[in-house]
């Protein structure tokens, strides 16, 4: 009898665990959901660091799932056929730290735009809103903060989307804002 459950547990632990994965794989899988819906109506957003080539500074960016498509493209020089798509998949699947250099001006140019604020600005919203109490509220309530979301500034909507990213959440955007909860 003995045996027996230990098969049993043996089988059930990985199925058991599974769900409760590290805040990195999490990260990790909605970097993979954004990447998925590249080209999409629905934009997923994502974080990366990156690093300008040609300046070596680094800035950590969260921008959505269109906007990599189109800095990928530029930064490889891809087009928009549906052969591209894996080759595009390849290149922002091969860094698991989502650190990426970027060499072409036009996409440092759009990189840098999408940069809306300083990290010293996104810590101190974190504070401001007291991001650790907003992820608890979020897994208990399931509801995003929409003042926050649909907020004049855009760079609070970014920071928030921002915030919640590094934190194993996933936003997304189609006609209005959403969160999505596999994680």
């Amino acid at each position: 009898m003995k045996n027996i459950f230990s098969y049993i547990l043996l089988f059930l632990l990985p199925i058991i665990s599974f769900g409760q994965g590290t805040l990195e794989d999490k990260i990790w899988k909605n970097h993979l959901r954004a990447i998925d819906n590249m080209g999409s109506t629905i934009d997923v957003y994502m974080v990366i660091t990156y690093q300008n080539y040609h300046t070596k500074e680094i800035n950590e960016v969260c921008l959505s799932s269109n906007d990599i498509f189109y800095i990928i493209n530029d930064e490889y020089d891809l087009g928009y056929e549906p052969d591209d798509y894996p080759l595009r998949y390849e290149i922002l699947t091969r860094a698991k730290d989502n650190f990426f250099v970027f060499k072409n001006e036009r996409a440092t140019q759009k990189l840098e735009k999408l940069i809306l604020y300083t990290k010293e600005e996104l810590d101190l919203f974190q504070k401001e809103i007291d991001i650790e109490k907003v992820v608890k509220e979020l897994e208990q309530t399931k509801e995003l903060n929409l003042d926050l979301l649909y907020h004049k500034d855009s760079r609070q909507k970014m920071m928030y989307i921002h915030s919640l990213f590094n934190k194993g959440f996933s936003v997304y955007q189609s006609f209005q804002f959403g969160l999505d909860l596999e994680n």
